[in-house]
């Protein structure tokens, strides 16, 4: 649902209906994806970010974790090969960040094993960043190569289990 506090006289669309709102104490409720103007009632620092506040602006909506038994080797090598920044903390799961996505890292506290995971990373040059994860220890699974889709891409399982598919988008 959508709560809206609308400040001026505005005409939209909700559910196929022709809405007309006036007065500084008119509040909408619309389900978002049956609105055809959403984005036109919304003040422009509510446009394109979540409707309820259920997380943080600074959080996307999923957040990968990976346990491992090796906290802090599995953190090296990410800042290591996707030039990951983040710090492991004592009791805490490391918030590990490559680019603009965050990835969750523990040891699961005593209450969950390791477990892998296989994660898809962009990053800027494939072959560089494939050749720096094989010399921080991943074992080669694809050598780099052009995707039909327009990636180039290659596959490494790094020492910890999990398997990282390192592209850079290139127009197919």
């Amino acid at each position: 649902m959508l709560h809206v506090r609308l400040m001026a006289m505005r005409h939209f669309r909700v559910a196929g209906r022709l809405v007309a709102l006036q007065g500084e104490t008119t509040v909408v409720t619309a389900v978002p994806d049956k609105c055809d103007n959403i984005g036109g009632i919304l003040p422009k620092s509510m446009r394109n970010r979540s409707l309820s506040r259920f997380q943080s602006d600074e959080r996307p909506t999923v957040i990968p974790r990976l346990f491992t038994s090796d906290v802090t080797g599995l953190v090296n090598f990410l800042r290591v090969s996707f030039d990951a920044h983040g710090e492991v903390q004592h009791g805490v799961a490391a918030e590990i960040r490559i680019g603009d996505s965050i990835i969750l890292v523990s040891d699961g506290g005593g209450v969950r094993e390791p477990f892998t995971g296989f994660l898809y990373v962009y990053v800027e040059d494939t072959d560089a960043v494939y050749r720096t994860a094989i010399r921080a220890g991943a074992i080669s699974i694809e050598v780099p190569a052009d995707m039909p889709y327009g990636d180039r891409r290659a596959t490494v399982r790094g020492a910890w289990g999990n398997i990282w598919q390192i592209a850079t988008y290139r127009a197919p």
